[in-house]
């Protein structure tokens, strides 16, 4: 008896330092472990598996804007009255192909085609909804003609255009703009006059050609060595960079292939992390930020969204002046905050993406139409990531499709058109995991965390109550022991 105190202090000690060790180091250490060898792209592992062939459902949501006033637009210039229609709905389906990993360099190549289906329960409409819309066939064509001083090339056109009866804006059903396409008999003939083919079959259609294919070979880090570069894009096509953009301001900023595909990221995600990813649509790397907590099914996760100088006008982010086909000036050649012009890498089509109804962009885009309203919480690309593997809950990468506009001189049906960016569709491509991968994140990994985090407190609070009994016994012998005798 006369050594309790003394066991009762070295025992809480003992737990108290075995509670550190163990709570805070080896247990966390062993699961850090557990999960980089999870988190890496090797053949016979359930990640490349479920990386392989994808089984979480991605929606394509589709809105059209519906021009309600066509004459007044084409023949006045006045401002386009839009009508927003939608959703129309495409499930997709990925799967990777020409698979080779690389053991040597740590990574592994792919294709990935994407096949599209339409969705009319999920739909507001159907495929065959007719949209007013700008004559884009037309625009492109005259674009690419309008540097070439030729009076019987412009004869020919203005011939081709009243023969056809061209207008500057047409009717078209939601199928033909997307995946279908339409023919266009004025391309047709003109191809025959240049010998040159300007669409392919002389079809337009956003999507058209582009279903149940990829969109090139993709190199990325397989995670195998090193977890912290897992997913990242080391080549897209044989290139490590690109080629479309200047160096003006940026440097090699602009050009740069960096992050992921959008599909994985690297785990152990702390919320100072800049989440890159490459898009091939848009020509470009994007990257997004951290904004706040969020939950997703009970599970804690990070809410990561575009930041607004990503976007922001070249005079505020000089990094941005290399997207800008001619730099000097700034002021009068770049475009304003807000969007992107893809014109470098779309062969000189005036092909310009912004975000949703101009969200975050400059208020001179919004206004040089009427029916547009930002609104962030519809129109906002956002991922949310769960921080300790990386895994991607729920994502939605919104993204508006324009058309740069302007009067045409040599053109009599486009000579009126109005200066402006020129609302086409919006898209949204979005993604949430299934019901089975948030079950198994539950069991084999927070469920742990949680116990972990609870047992290492309960083990201090143990240890701590053993180490105070101990101090208390040995101040309570203390004392009588110095009491005197009566």
């Amino acid at each position: 008896m006369e050594r309790l105190p003394f066991v009762l202090l070295l025992s809480g000690l003992v737990a108290l330092v075995m509670s550190v060790i163990l709570g805070w180091i080896l247990v966390p250490d062993f699961i850090h472990k557990q999960i980089e060898q999870q988190v890496k792209l090797e053949n016979g592992t359930e990640t490349f598996e479920k990386w392989k062939n994808i089984s979480v459902p991605i929606l394509s949501s589709f809105w059209f804007f519906n021009v309600t006033n066509p004459e007044e637009v084409g023949t006045k210039g006045s401002k386009p009255i839009l009508q927003e229609m939608g959703p129309y709905v495409y499930e997709q389906k990925r799967y990777k192909t020409d698979i080779e990993t690389n053991e040597e360099t740590d990574t592994i190549s792919y294709k990935q085609p994407v096949s599209y289906h339409f969705r009319p329960d999920l739909s507001g409409g159907t495929e065959d909804d007719l949209v007013t819309t700008l004559n884009i066939p037309l625009i492109i064509l005259e674009k690419k003609f309008e540097k070439i001083n030729s009076s019987f090339l412009t004869k020919i056109r203005n011939q081709y255009v009243q023969r056809f009866k061209e207008e500057p804006l047409v009717q078209k059903k939601v199928r033909e703009l997307l995946f279908e396409g339409y023919h266009n008999d004025l391309v047709a003939n003109i191809k025959n006059v240049i010998n040159k083919e300007i669409f392919p079959n002389n079809t337009f259609g956003f999507y058209y050609g582009k279903n149940h294919t990829d969109d090139g070979i993709y190199e990325v880090r397989s995670g195998v060595h090193d977890s912290s570069k897992f997913g990242e894009i080391v080549s897209w096509n044989g290139q490590s960079e690109l080629s479309w953009w200047g160096k003006s301001g940026g440097g090699d900023f602009c050009n740069r292939i960096n992050g992921s595909d959008g599909s994985i990221f690297p785990p152990f995600v702390k919320k100072d992390r800049i989440v890159r990813i490459y898009n091939s649509d848009l020509c470009r790397s994007l990257y997004l930020t951290y904004t706040e907590d969020v939950e997703f099914k009970g599970i804690p996760a990070f809410k990561f969204t575009v930041p607004k100088e990503m976007l922001e006008d070249p005079v505020t982010n000089p990094e941005n002046r290399c997207f800008c086909p001619n730099p000097d000036p700034v002021e009068q050649n770049c475009p304003k905050a807000g969007i992107i012009l893809l014109s470098a890498c779309r062969k000189g089509i005036p092909v310009v993406a912004s975000t949703p109804h101009f969200l975050d962009g400059d208020s001179m885009y919004v206004n040089q139409s009427i029916g547009l309203s930002p609104d962030r919480s519809k129109h906002e690309t956002y991922i949310h990531i769960e921080p300790n593997t990386g895994l991607v809950l729920e994502a939605s990468k919104r993204i508006q499709i324009n058309i740069e506009t302007k009067p045409f001189k040599n053109l009599d049906k486009l000579k009126n058109l109005p200066t402006m960016i020129f609302p086409i569709f919006w898209v949204e491509e979005s993604a949430t995991a299934v019901d089975e991968t948030v079950n198994n994140l539950k069991s084999k990994l927070l469920f742990t965390l949680e116990g972990l985090q609870t047992g290492k407190w309960v083990f201090v609070a143990l240890s701590s109550l053993l180490i105070v009994l101990g101090i208390g016994v040995f101040c309570l012998r203390t004392r009588r022991r110095k009491r005197p005798f009566v």
